[in-house]
């Protein structure tokens, strides 16, 4: 089940996908990939199949608001905040810095990217 949490690259509290979750976005990404590689490819004389009817950003975005029930970029976002949800996940989160209470960027982190106050041990 996902979990509100503060994400430091987009600097807002967001659903974090679990692994059940995030297993379920793998397979639709690869699913996507190898259908993308079959239809975007070319045919035995030569000619170009038709690409894939939605592109990634929209099979993506589509898969997290079902998860969520809104939309996981506000509209007109960046190309970059399209795939935020690629590290949206929770096993990729630290514990809650000490000082602050957001989580650290990683499970590895030694300080806070927010508010750069040092792990606690």
């Amino acid at each position: 089940m996902t979990q509100d949490l503060y994400c430091w690259r987009c600097k807002r509290v967001v659903p974090m996908l679990d692994e059940a979750e995030w297993a379920r976005y793998l397979a639709l990404i690869e699913d996507y990939v190898g259908k993308y590689k079959r239809e975007g490819s070319r045919d035995a004389s030569g000619r170009r199949l038709p690409q894939p009817a939605k592109s990634r950003v929209e099979v993506v975005a589509d898969f997290y608001e079902s998860l969520v029930g809104y939309p996981v970029v506000e509209p007109g976002c960046s190309f970059f905040e399209a795939y935020a949800i690629d590290h949206h996940r929770l096993s990729q989160i630290g514990p809650p810095c000490a000082h602050c209470g957001k989580p650290l960027r990683t499970p590895r982190a030694s300080f806070c990217a927010d508010c750069g106050t040092p792990r606690a041990n």
